[in-house]
């Protein structure tokens, strides 16, 4: 082996907010910082020419070049390409070089000090709807990257990459970089592109031995890692609303990322919470001082009986209860269940009748809603600029 690769370039939007403070190379797992490892991993296996590839809150990694003596290249076009482009830029050292993501937690060390066949680790996974899976013929050899399947062997964890391999791989890069339909490519897949011309072999591994951490969801799957890594402030809230302390924080779930909040359960002293996170575009689509209002008069009147704690940056606490019943259908069929969520609505809007300031209040739901229909086009892509 002559050296490696890292890349840590990229925003991980798919994790925020929780990489707002730091990027997802820094998350730790189980106390240790996930690039630390990684380059204390490839040094036991005598790589000790390693580049990181950085360009998202770059200076969050200045301390790996005198900590481990690593090379740091920056990216700057790391926020609407590939990672394609990550590749380009350190092309001229590309040969016998291990290929790795910062976001990667290896259980047992994969690297070694030799290594032949340019190889991509692959895990099989029933979960693949948004994973880059592979098609191979009997001796391994990779003749597709794709995706769409719900299931099957995935690229997952690092890659080598031979000297044979890098001459012909820097040759296609050189060539067609600047194609817009390139440079926003996955490495991967510009392999793929060429997969006549560029041998590459499968390293399967077991499911439990290599760890990615791209998806929200997945920051729950290694003990400890949450909480270690969410925003301080998500900490210091639950803690000082709820006068706990953090590892009084337990049994965390975290539900599916929404347009506009990001949620997860907890428990605390044997009670389940729910804690609302806003997202970026939250502010597009919710007045939050009007929110704040509601919410407090409509706890006053004990409209609503779960509410803990709310604030006008859209961060909220609530008891979290099970086995709710669900109204759909139900409203006409249920009288009695309907007189008491009348009673409800009339106790929440008697409070709010005489409320100073009312006017600020005000909504109007037409206009509201053709707002809400144009902020939510551009963010899906179908607005102007």
């Amino acid at each position: 082996m002559r050296n490696a690769v890292i890349l840590a370039a990229g925003k991980s939007s798919k994790l925020a907010p929780f990489t707002y403070e730091k990027p997802k190379g820094l998350f730790r797992v189980r106390k240790e910082i996930l690039i630390e490892r990684q380059i204390k991993q490839l040094h036991m296996a005598g790589v000790k020419e390693i580049y990181v590839v950085i360009g998202y809150m770059k200076e969050k990694y200045f301390y790996l070049e005198e900590k481990y003596g690593v090379s740091l290249v920056v990216n700057n076009a790391f926020a609407n390409k590939g990672n394609l482009l990550s590749l380009f830029a350190v092309r001229d050292i590309l040969a016998d070089t291990y290929i790795c993501c910062a976001d990667q937690y290896f259980v047992e060390n994969p690297f070694s000090e030799y290594e032949y066949d340019s190889f991509h680790a692959t895990v099989y996974r029933k979960d693949a709807h948004n994973e880059l899976l592979v098609r191979k013929n009997d001796s391994g050899r990779i003749l597709d990257v794709y995706s769409g399947e719900k299931s099957g062997e995935c690229i997952f964890g690092h890659a080598y990459l031979d000297s044979s391999f890098c001459t012909r791989f820097i040759r296609y890069l050189n060539e067609e970089i600047d194609d817009f339909r390139v440079s926003a490519l996955f490495w991967e897949e510009f392999v793929s592109k060429h997969v006549d011309n560029l041998d590459m072999y499968v390293h399967e591994y077991s499911p439990g031995i290599i760890f990615e951490f791209d998806k929200i969801q997945q920051i729950q799957n290694i003990e400890g890692l949450f909480l270690s890594n969410v925003s301080k402030r998500i900490n210091r809230k639950i803690c000082e609303v709820l006068s706990c302390k953090e590892d009084e924080i337990n049994d965390i779930v975290i539900l599916q990322k929404g347009l506009t909040n990001i949620l997860f359960t907890f428990a605390v002293g044997g009670e389940h919470y729910i804690f609302r996170y806003p997202g970026d575009s939250s502010a597009f689509f919710i007045y939050r001082k009007n929110e704040c209002i509601a919410q407090k008069i409509a706890a006053k009147v004990h409209a609503d009986d779960t509410y803990v704690y709310i604030d006008e940056s859209g961060v909220k606490i609530s008891k979290f209860r099970k086995n709710c019943k669900n109204l759909n259908g139900v409203y006409y069929h249920d009288v009695e269940l309907m007189k008491a969520v009348a009673r409800k609505i009339r106790a929440f809007h008697d409070a709010g009748q005489d409320m100073q300031g009312w006017e600020e209040y005000n909504y109007d739901p037409v206009y509201q809603c053709e707002r809400m229909f144009k902020e939510a086009s551009k963010i899906r892509g179908g607005g102007s600029l």
